[in-house]
Order: structure tokens, then C-alpha cells, then sequence
């Protein structure tokens, strides 16, 4: 519970979650729910982390962000936890971890047993949902 108080206070605030790498982005935290929070960020959307994946968090980062969103609209209502709010996204487009060799994408089909399945193409894949760092929800970008 520690990182949910940690998360809180710097909630409505730009910072960058985690040092480095492809998990490692900058934003504004928008949300902090149970075990997850939302960052939206300049160029990928509102990103989704579940908080154990989490290694750091820094405030005052060096560059300054314009981002117009202050809070989500109670339209946008997220569930309390991670799994729920895949369970929310029952065929939408996922895009899972932002990069690496566990980068995954595809229309979300199925989550029970804490495995979410995912369809991509003609591929079938079972992600276990306690090794997804990071979601992002929508469409899939086209190519420029």
C-alpha cells in the first residue's frame, strides 16, 4: 500500500515512471486505482502500469509537458482493479507492454483465470495478466 500512497500524492502531477527503457515514459498521473494507476502522455494516449512493475517514479522531470486533461470524465469511470479493467476492454484493441520482446498487441477476447487472451491476425496469445507491466486501450495506430 505504500506505492498507492506514494502514487496519490503525485496524482494530477508530470512525472516519469520508471528510469529508462521502453516502459519508461513521461506524463501526467490522471489515475491511481488499487493496483494500477493512468498516465497520459504526450504521444501514446493514457498508458495503464500496474504498480508491482513499477521500480521508480520521478516528479519534476526536466522536460515540461502542455497536457490539457486534468482528470478522466466520469464517463471514463476505471475500475477499481487491473483485471477488471481488462475485463472492461472485451474486444478492444490492446496494445500490451510498450516495447522489448514482450511487446503484444491485438483485439482483447477473453480474460478468466487470470489469462488474458488476446487475437492477433490469425494468432491466438495468452498473456498471464501478473507479468503485463503496461497497457495502452484503443485503436491500433496505422502506418504512416
Amino acid at each position: 500500500m505504500e506505492k498507492t500512497k506514494t502514487f496519490k500524492a503525485l496524482k494530477g502531477k508530470v512525472v516519469q515512471i520508471n528510469r529508462g527503457g521502453s516502459e519508461s515514459k513521461i506524463g501526467k498521473l490522471i489515475a491511481v486505482k488499487d493496483d494500477y494507476v493512468a498516465l497520459l502522455t504526450k504521444d501514446d494516449g493514457v498508458i495503464y502500469y500496474q504498480t508491482k512493475h513499477i521500480k521508480s517514479v520521478t516528479e519534476n522531470v526536466k522536460h515540461h509537458y502542455d497536457l490539457e486533461v486534468k482528470e478522466l470524465n466520469k464517463k471514463d469511470h476505471l475500475p477499481d482493479d487491473f483485471i477488471k479493467l481488462l475485463i472492461s476492454c472485451k474486444y478492444d484493441w490492446l496494445q500490451i507492454n510498450r516495447g522489448g520482446k514482450e511487446k503484444v498487441d491485438g483485439i482483447v477476447n477473453e480474460v478468466k483465470d487470470h489469462v488474458l487472451t488476446i487475437v492477433d491476425n490469425k494468432e491466438v496469445i495468452r498473456v498471464f495478466i501478473d507479468k503485463i507491466k503496461n497497457v495502452s486501450i484503443g485503436e491500433k495506430p496505422k502506418k504512416h
